[in-house]
């Protein structure tokens, strides 16, 4: 029954006669726990539960599975400790238990009785092997001899005794452990090794009779803190090097004529190599791949022909080149797909040569100096899938000569100086998903033609010359279909004018979803093999910033500094999904429709500079997600709303509107002018003035108001019996906060209750609507801010994804994941930066994947960071008081 994904279920109990041989449910959905009767199938040779939902722990009845042979569990929930029956199955020649929840130590000695064992793999099973190298040669001859042994995330602090068992292992992985030092030579002699995530540092010399075994063919020793030099190598039959994400100073030495025809994969990215590539690498005439990104290396790129005739990558962004070189050889190579050579200091024009590498998928030569014009051929052939010239000094039109049948997905080609019309033949591309042209030159009207380009996400047209009214869409057009995709539109900076199409915004479905669909949206969308190349710069809370993976979910309108005139049209309100709206310097009038109130994933609203009127609407309250919010400088009267994020926002959100006040307008309050915004109520209010309240004088308004969100209501009354010397106005709104409370701010309890949504799994009872956070479970918080400062969710088997909500908890101290079943959920690469605060940061053993990411590493607080136990690339690391930046 494998291989089943949509087939559920549970074992059933296991009757005592039961002649069963083989079981395989591997990749089903079957869960629940192993029942204790699964010790009756005692004729079972083949029990395989790979890739299941089966949680709880394994009974120590299985020890009577006596004819057992091959059995796999890997990839399940299953915790606790691993029963001493388990290792008397003794016929056992394949064992995997990896990506699991168990706990404890398991001792080497487990394996000494199993003499049939050819394949072990404990591999972030959750188990510390941590004894494992306490043994002897002597002791290891009575050990079976294992052909396959995958320990990664083993809390490994040594390498086991048992790799130095003299024979050849066909796969050996100790990765994402603690190992360190040096790597010895007798290694070499594996066929396939992964040491990566360590933190080896230097490499032994080479066994002199190393050929006798050459059977090496993989050697991953990537995120190690590796020095040059490396020791010569010879072995001949490897097909893969990765030394990425090392300290290597210089190139390893390679005895070209023992091996050139044998590497496929050359990987030195992340490094400090210098100098140009030295010749010896175009002699590697069987290379498939070859990434050399981040380091510093100068001189000159190959261009077609390429000495590498096989080459279908070359990944050599952010260096130092400034030229390219043509190889006078005869060759008809053409099988190079991804070229990437953004990031340097290439200059002079794009070569016409690229026009011969008709296999090109990708071309990147995003931030060089390149001048004269887009060469035709890149958008007239039919392969091409990202093109991505932006940051550099480009010049002309667009070409015209587009392929009726362009594949095109992404484009690329703002910030240069391209000028005149955009042309219509790009709306053959109709897998076109990006198209961002922003800061160049270009004129003409809205392209309101590329609303036929059904899978078109982003549309960026900013800073450029663009004139003329928008909408309503023309042409062919189904108007209820056109740029229904779109996530992103950004045409600010421009000259557009007229009044803003209420119609059109009802095309933008896409930004109309639920954040859950959204959700699921990006679970589906991750498989593009080339969203990973993406960059997204737009303006958000004021400033101009750039991100990269998360524009997925990300939904912005952006038509600030046009010539707009009119009404917002109360079809906004629709675009639910929104985070960013962006209508700032125009010239739009009316009222600020109460329909805004609707956009509760708005993060950043952005109004200034209009000739707005009317009252704030109450309904803004509801936007607890908000976090940039800008009304400043048009015609606004009234009472500025109370709560919400309202209570946050400084006086410059407000200023230059000046019939707004913050109190109701026609009560007169003893020191406070009517204009005063909601920051400075506490502050210009004369200080050392006593205060006569001969009448009695109800602040109940003003304090409920303030606690609307909680429903909290005080009801303060002064009057001719109580005289109060030296009344301060700041003091009293300290006074009525929620620190006399003990409570959250809403906004962060709304914020957790976001978090929580993106989890599938996991016991968060207490966490609830009809509660303030401050009772929640895991969370601390500041009495004196409301904010929450710590969050412990260690231990809590969750699963499912880490919301982009957390990284409005601005002023987290200590976080803490660890324990979890993410099950492979990478975590957010963007957005760590907002967590200034933070000084503690707990991912270990919650089984999450993808690459350590940068940002949490500019975090200048952080000093204890534990990433142990994770998948890929992600290690335990333990930060000193100084900040590190990488």
């Amino acid at each position: 029954m494998s291989y089943n994904p949509m087939l559920s279920g549970s074992l059933p109990k296991f009757l005592e006669d039961n002649k069963l041989i083989s079981l395989n449910l591997s990749n089903t959905n079957f869960s629940g726990n192993l029942p204790d009767t699964i010790g009756n199938l005692k004729f079972l040779k083949y029990l395989n539960l790979f890739s299941c939902q089966f949680s709880q722990r394994i009974p120590p009845s299985i020890g009577n599975l006596s004819q057992l042979e091959i059995l796999d569990l890997s990839n399940n929930n299953l915790q606790g400790h691993i029963p001493n029956s388990f290792f008397q199955i003794l016929g056992l020649s394949y064992l995997s238990l990896g990506s699991n929840n168990f706990s404890g130590d398991l001792e080497f000695e487990f394996i000494k009785d199993l003499k049939n064992l050819t394949s072990l793999d404990l591999s972030n099973s959750g188990l510390s092997l941590n004894s494992w190298d306490a043994y002897n040669g002597s002791f290891l001859s009575s050990f079976p001899m294992l052909l396959y042994l995958a320990v990664a995330s083993c809390n490994l602090t040594k390498i086991p005794t048992i790799i130095n068992y003299p024979h050849v292992m066909a796969f050996l992985d100790i990765s994402n452990n603690r190992i360190h030092g040096e790597i010895p030579s007798w290694f070499w002699r594996n066929i396939a090794v992964n040491l990566s995530c360590n933190m080896f540092t230097h490499v032994a010399n080479p066994l002199l009779n190393v050929n006798t075994y050459n059977y090496f063919s993989f050697f991953d020793l990537h995120s190690n803190m590796l020095e040059s030099p490396i020791p010569p190598l010879t072995l001949t039959n490897h097909t893969l090097l990765d030394f990425s994400n090392n300290h290597l100073t210089s190139f390893i030495s390679f005895n070209i004529t023992s091996h050139k025809n044998s590497l496929w994969y050359l990987f030195l990215a992340n490094n400090i190599l210098t100098g140009e590539i030295p010749p010896f690498i175009y002699n590697m005439t069987k290379l498939l791949e070859l990434d050399l990104s981040n380091n510093m290396l100068i001189g000159s790129i190959p261009i077609y022909p390429l000495p590498l005739p096989n080459i279908v990558l070359l990944d050599f962004s952010n260096n130092h080149f400034t030229s390219f070189i043509s190889f006078n050889i005869s060759s008809d190579q053409n099988s190079l797909t991804y070229l990437l050579l953004a990031n340097n200091s290439l200059t002079g024009e794009i070569p016409q040569l690229i026009c011969n590498m008709t296999n090109l998928l990708v071309l990147d030569l995003s931030n060089n100096r390149l001048t004269g014009s887009i060469l035709s051929c890149l958008l007239k052939g039919v392969n091409l899938q990202v093109l991505k010239l932006r940051g550099n000094q480009l010049h002309g039109a667009i070409p015209n000569e587009i392929s009726p049948i362009c594949e095109l997905q992404i484009i690329d080609i703002r910030d240069n100086q391209l000028d005149e019309l955009i042309p219509r033949s790009i709306s053959n591309c109709q897998s076109l998903e990006i198209l961002d042209l922003g800061n160049n030159k270009l004129k003409g009207t809205f392209p309101y033609w590329l609303g036929n380009i059904s899978s078109l996400r982003v549309l960026v047209l900013r800073s450029n010359k663009f004139q003329g009214k928008i909408g309503p869409f023309e042409g062919n057009l189904k108007r209820n279909y056109a740029f229904s995709m779109l996530h992103v539109l950004d045409i600010s900076s421009n000259n557009f004018s007229g009044k803003l199409c209420a119609e059109c915004f009802n095309n933008f479905k896409q930004m109309m979803i639920d954040k859950i669909d959204t959700v699921q949206d990006l679970t589906i969308d991750i498989v593009n093999p080339y969203y990973y190349l993406v960059l997204l710069t737009f303006m958000n809370k004021g400033q101009l910033m750039t991100i990269q993976k998360l524009w997925t979910i990300f939904k912005s309108i952006d038509f600030s500094n046009n010539f707009f005139e009119g009404e917002i049209p109360i079809t906004i309100g629709q675009l639910t999904s929104l985070q960013v709206l962006n209508l700032s310097h125009n010239y739009l009038t009316g009222e600020i429709p109460q329909q805004l109130g609707n956009l509760l994933q708005l993060e950043t609203f952005d109004l200034s500079v209009n000739k707005l009127s009317g009252n704030i609407p109450q309904e803004l309250v509801s936007l607890h997600f908000l976090e940039y919010l800008n009304l400043s400088y048009n015609k606004l009267v009234g009472n500025i709303p109370l709560g919400g994020q309202f209570s946050t926002f400084s006086n410059t959100s407000f200023e230059g509107n000046n019939g707004l006040c913050l109190l109701s307008c026609n009560k007169s309050i003893p020191g406070v002018n009517n204009t005063t915004t909601a920051s400075d109520l506490g502050n210009q209010v004369p200080k050392n003035r006593n205060v006569d309240l001969n009448n009695q004088f109800i602040i109940d308004t003003i304090v409920c108001n303030l606690f609307n969100s909680t429903s909290l209501c005080m009801h303060l009354f002064f009057n001719n019996e109580i005289s109060i010397p030296h009344f301060k106005w700041d003091k009293l709104l300290f006074s009525i906060n929620f620190k006399d409370h003990g409570q959250c701010l809403p906004a962060e309890s709304l914020t957790l209750l976001q978090l929580k949504r993106g989890f599938t799994s996991g016991d968060l009872a207490s966490w609830q609507l009809s509660t303030n956070c401050c009772i929640w479970e895991g969370v601390t918080f500041d009495e004196s801010s409301g904010r929450v400062i710590g969050l412990d969710l260690s231990n809590q088997l969750i699963g499912g994804m880490i919301d982009p909500s957390l990284f409005k908890l601005t002023s987290l101290h200590d976080l803490n994941f660890a324990n979890n079943i993410f099950q492979g959920i990478s975590i957010p690469n963007y957005g760590w930066d907002q967590l200034a605060n933070l000084s503690s940061l707990d991912l270990s053993n919650a089984d999450f994947a993808g690459k350590i990411l940068v940002g949490i590493f500019r975090l200048t607080k952080l000093t204890f960071l534990d990433l142990f136990n994770q998948n890929d690339e992600f290690r335990r690391l333990s930060l000193p008081s100084k900040p590190i930046f990488l």
